[in-house]
């Protein structure tokens, strides 16, 4: 402590980055839409900056693992590399938090690992540690995931290993964990065709016509004012660079008046919201007539606060008779468009929405 002042710089002889998986729906949330991304001059970087233990939420799922090691006078290449993580518990995962040791000198170190990571180390609590948020993946006690780490100049990329449909195909057995009808049916349809039309984030993530079983699919929602999840999200910067085109008439059109954003996995048993409106229809796609994918809802305000997004769930219907609706399972989240702080007060609404592939999208407009 007494060398350690303003004037005096040390040179660590050792650093070591070390990651462990996590689940927090909240700080999941807050980081893909960009709140607290880290930056270098311009550059937003794949990371955000936290201090893990504010986080209320958090699920440890493994122990920590070196994501990469580098000493004083070693050359630090830009790498490719596969880090295993044993799995302590059974939930899911929502990306890695990152933390370092730096080696002074003799036998002195110092970690910015959070306090729930035991170590012989001094911890500076002043420092925050990263998170890396990757896409949910369900993983169980005793599973070892693998992550690939990616070295760029001073950036760390993590990313699973596999392709997307490896880590966004939730296993039937897994399913059994997220509802005892999930548990107890034989139905091909849920135990197959859902987990890979939907996620549990609320959005669709492929066609569900891919699929000759799928006889349509609807999506129900209502239209909220949320300041909260106003803050998590960002304007979509496409919509900031038309605006300063010849093509700014696209947004100042009666329809697309308003910038919108997607955002998944949104709190909603204790998002902080107000209810605009009784909960709507807002589409339903058939799989006979799949080109008929758009329709304008018009509604009553019941609230004279404007309307700031447009909270939405899921309904896959099957040939068979059988449905699923994503608002019934707890562990199934709502998805949302958010469109922005420019929708004035109105006493009525209208709400244009549409479906393509595996895209919804909605704007709205005072009537």
């Amino acid at each position: 402590q007494r060398s350690l002042n303003k004037d005096i710089q040390f040179i660590p002889s050792q650093v070591v980055l070390q990651g462990f998986l996590i689940q927090s729906q909240t700080l999941h949330s807050s980081s893909f839409c960009g709140k607290h991304r880290s930056s270098i001059g311009s550059r937003e970087e794949p990371y955000c900056c936290e201090f893990i233990d504010e986080y209320k939420d958090i699920v440890k799922l493994s122990s920590p693992s070196t994501i990469f090691k580098v000493k004083l006078g070693d050359n630090f290449d830009k790498t490719v590399s596969v880090i295993s993580l044993p799995v302590l518990s059974d939930g899911w995962c929502d990306g890695v938090c990152s933390f370092f040791t730096a080696h002074l000198f003799k036998d002195i170190s110092i970690t910015s690992a959070p306090s729930f990571i035991p170590t012989s180390h001094a911890r500076m609590e002043c420092w925050e540690q990263g998170f890396h948020p990757l896409p949910r993946r369900h993983v169980t006690a005793g599973q070892v995931v693998d992550v690939k780490v990616e070295l760029s100049d001073i950036s760390v990329i993590l990313s699973w290993v596999g392709d997307r449909e490896d880590y966004e195909v939730v296993q039937s057995s897994q399913i059994k964990l997220l509802n005892s009808r999930f548990a107890q049916s034989l139905s091909y349809e849920l135990l197959n065709v859902v987990p890979k039309v939907l996620d549990v984030g609320g959005m669709v993530i492929s066609n569900p016509f891919r699929y000759p079983s799928v006889k349509s699919v609807s999506f129900h929602g209502y239209i909220i004012h949320s300041k909260k999840l106003l803050n998590w999200v960002r304007v979509n910067p496409l919509a900031l660079c038309l605006g300063n085109s010849s093509q700014s008439d696209i947004l100042t059109s009666e329809v697309n008046k308003y910038r919108t954003l997607l955002h998944e996995h949104v709190p909603w048993s204790t998002l902080d919201h107000t209810k605009l409106s009784d909960r709507l229809l807002l589409l339903q796609v058939s799989n006979s007539a799949p080109e008929v994918n758009s329709r304008t809802v018009e509604f009553q305000t019941l609230s004279p606060l404007p309307p700031t997004a447009v909270v939405f769930w899921t309904v896959l219907e099957f040939h068979s008779g059988t449905q699923f609706c994503s608002a019934d399972e707890p562990l199934w989240r709502p998805a949302a468009v958010v469109f922005g702080e420019e929708v004035g007060k109105r006493d009525r609404y209208r709400l244009c929405v549409s479906f393509s592939g595996n895209s919804f999208m909605a704007t709205i407009a005072g009537v």
